[in-house]
């Protein structure tokens, strides 16, 4: 740090010294009295300090390439080893040295020019190569190659452009090249303060002060008439200068002050290696800090590390629990859906124990589940021979002791879940005093049991146990789910008993419905006897057809009631008219066709589960709305009246009615099948005429 500060705060020294200024200015005064004695000899002695000056600088870059870092040096050496080659031939060719005879003074203009063109490009690039590659077997014959052209192009073929003309001065392409050059220049001072870090600071001041005289001196060469006024000899003036400065900063620096040689690689180098060196001892120091802080905060980190295992362990414990509860609270759920809906779907109480009994064990694990019923007309239980056995070979003789064993109160596991009203668990009932059942010299195969009761207010209706090989703790939040379990079995036995209840109450009213039915019919039949045997043949075979299609019985039995009393209406048509012998009238015709109107509306108020008053409305009515009373169509007519229309026809046509003698069956079957799909019913014709043709039905 102290060596970067020194260097910031250093005053940078003069690009010349006093006493060198003093010498230059003496030298330059020297050579301009020899101009005054002789131009030719000022031109010559300019230009070999020149030529002098450029082969020591290309004679140091060479011999100092194999340790120089970088590039510059050796490439400005090159470029100016072939430049000296053109100013020595313009030297040479300067007028008055008589060395190029048939030439003029453009000759050694031309050759000027070219050479400061290189001049210029060279001092332009040749920043580029101070960290890049410089690759002598191509910058050499480059160089070697363009010096031919422009030798080849001036004296050989002669097509390099005039650039003075004698008496005239100096022509258009002169004056614009060094324009040119000069633009050149001044971007070579621009890539050279590119790279400026890259130099010495003493060495890159005398660089770019060497190239801005030279930029003075080409603006000289462009004032000239003659090539001995006075612009020529201020220009080679500054030319002699813009060498010198050359030597200040390579030669006089390779060769006198090595320690500070163009580049300072070395002098960069070691102090790169002093500052990095401070640097390193910096970051040692800053490196041990951290390691330390490191230590502390990885120390830290370690006992926050144990206790967030420890947090997270115990987390993980804690949501590994409520995992477990979540999962048992939902598969209890799930089983007391699926008793519900067990329960819900058996056609009866029985199938639901079975269900239940299966539910239960695959839930609790448990390989045998058995239940006990309460008989309907006592008050104890009894195996009701409903069993869940994954092997029911394993278990056989638990199964044989179990059915042959008496149900006694407060005795056995069944005994004391009877007793206490509450489920019970057995360990290991082989150890148990009171479990009969293990007492009986046989080896029953099991050992842990659980049975729960089933509740119908505080009546135990049913016994639900279940048994395991194995010995097991009691587990309560098992048993508490079987209270729940046996209260729904509990409804389950509830609506059986309702239902029960119900049936045997439904059964009570239709025996009473079924008994008016009949009563009424009877007493048609006492008025008309012809009436009351029609009604009972054309239910007979009403409900055969009903059957022969697949009905259900309640529908069947619908239709059986309709039947028995379809021509109830009959009661307001006179008996004279019904009995009458011979052919009836229109009018008394139109009397007997409102029994149907008449029928309707005694059986219109009374509420049947089935439609009874619609029957005797409808069973006149026809497919093609030829019949009546209301001149129905297909779709508006009952099955059940389509069924009793075609056994009525059938019955009237095949019976003796007291106006015509009995057609007979065929001639009856004869009529449906013609008029079958028209008049009658397609599906009741054809199970009707399957009635008769598979002898499945006859009369009485």
């Amino acid at each position: 740090m102290r060596l970067q500060k020194e260097q910031v705060t250093e005053k940078p020294p003069a690009i010349l010294g006093r006493y060198e200024i003093i010498v230059i200015v003496l030298l330059l005064l020297g050579l301009y009295l020899s101009s005054r004695y002789s131009y030719l000899l000022f031109h010559s002695l300019a230009e070999l300090f020149a030529i002098v000056i450029a082969l020591a600088v290309f004679v140091v870059a060479w011999n100092s390439r194999q340790f120089v870092a970088n590039n510059y040096l050796l490439f400005i050496g090159i470029a100016f080893l072939f430049i000296v080659i053109i100013d020595i031939a313009h030297t040479l060719a300067f007028k008055g040295m008589n060395i190029f005879q048939g030439y003029d003074a453009n000759l050694p203009t031309q050759l000027w020019i070219a050479a400061r063109y290189m001049q210029a490009l060279s001092l332009l690039v040749a920043p580029m190569f101070l960290q890049r590659r410089l690759r002598l077997n191509i910058v050499i014959p480059a160089y070697a190659a363009v010096t031919i052209l422009v030798l080849m192009s001036v004296f050989y073929w002669q097509n390099f452009p005039t650039c003075y003309i004698e008496g005239v001065g100096l022509t258009s392409f002169k004056k614009i090249s060094e324009y040119i050059i000069c633009a050149i220049l001044l971007g070579s001072i621009g890539t050279l303060y590119w790279k400026r870090k890259e130099f010495d600071k003493e060495v890159f001041r005398l660089l770019v002060a060497a190239i801005a005289f030279t930029i003075a001196s080409e603006l000289m060469f462009t004032f000239y008439v003659g090539v001995y006024d006075i612009s020529n000899l201020g220009g080679h003036i500054f030319r002699i200068v813009v060498y010198y400065l050359i030597y200040k900063a390579i030669v006089e620096t390779g060769l006198m002050r090595p320690y500070q040689f163009l580049f300072r690689d070395l002098k960069q180098n070691e102090q790169k290696l002093t500052h990095q060196a401070t640097e390193l001892t910096q970051a040692n120091t800053n490196l041990e800090q951290e390691i330390k802080e490191r230590k502390t905060i990885e120390e830290e980190l370690r006992r926050h590390r144990f206790h967030l295992e420890d947090l997270v362990a115990e987390r993980t414990a804690q949501l590994e629990d409520i995992n477990k509860q979540m999962r048992e609270q939902a598969r209890s759920a799930q089983l007391l859906r699926d008793t519900a809906t067990a329960i819900n779907e058996a056609s009866h109480l029985g199938q639901a124990l079975q269900a239940i009994l299966d539910a239960v064990c695959h839930y609790a694990g448990f390989p045998v589940g058995h239940a006990y019923l309460k008989a309907e007309d006592s008050n104890e239980l009894a195996s009701a021979k409903i069993w869940h056995l994954d092997d029911p070979d394993q278990f056989e003789a638990f199964r044989t002791v179990t059915e042959a064993h008496l149900f006694t109160p407060n005795i056995g596991l069944q005994g004391r879940v009877y007793q206490n009203k509450k489920p019970a668990w057995i360990v290991d009932v082989n150890n148990d005093p009171n479990f009969p059942r293990a007492k009986m010299g046989v080896d029953i195969g099991t050992k842990a049991g659980f049975a729960f009761p089933v509740l119908v207010g505080s009546d135990v209706v049913a016994i639900m146990e279940f048994f395991h090989p194995e010995a097991i703790e009691p587990d309560e939040s098992l048993l508490e789910l079987m209270k729940q379990v046996g209260m729904q079995l509990g409804r389950a036995f509830e609506r059986d008993r309702a239902t029960k209840d119900l049936e045997e109450s439904f059964h009570k009213v239709r025996q009473a419905l079924d008994g008016v039915v009949s009563a009424t019919s009877r007493a048609m039949e006492s008025r008309d006897p012809y009436t009351g045997g029609h009604q009972k043949r054309v239910a007979q075979l009403s409900c055969a057809i009903a059957e022969e299609m697949g009905l259900t019985e309640d529908r069947i039995a619908g239709i059986r009631m309709a039947a028995t009393i379809h021509d109830i209406g009959k009661i307001s048509v006179p008996a004279e008219i019904l009995t009458k012998p011979g052919k009836i009238s229109e009018i008394e015709f139109g009397i007997i066709k409102q029994h149907a109107q008449t029928g309707y509306d005694i059986l219109g108020d009374i509420e049947f589960p089935w439609p009874v008053a619609q029957v005797a409305y409808q069973h006149h009515e026809r497919l093609d709305d030829s019949g009546y009373p209301q001149g129905l169509t297909a779709d508006s007519i009952i099955l059940e009246a389509k069924i009793v229309a075609v056994a009525d026809v059938v019955e009237a046509m095949a019976s003796h009615r007291p106006y015509r003698p009995a057609l007979g069956i065929d001639k009856a079957l004869e009529e449906i099948s013609q008029k079958k799909g028209t008049i009658y019913d397609s599906q009741v014709v054809d199970a009707c005429l399957r009635l008769f043709a598979e002898n499945k039905f006859k009369f009485d």
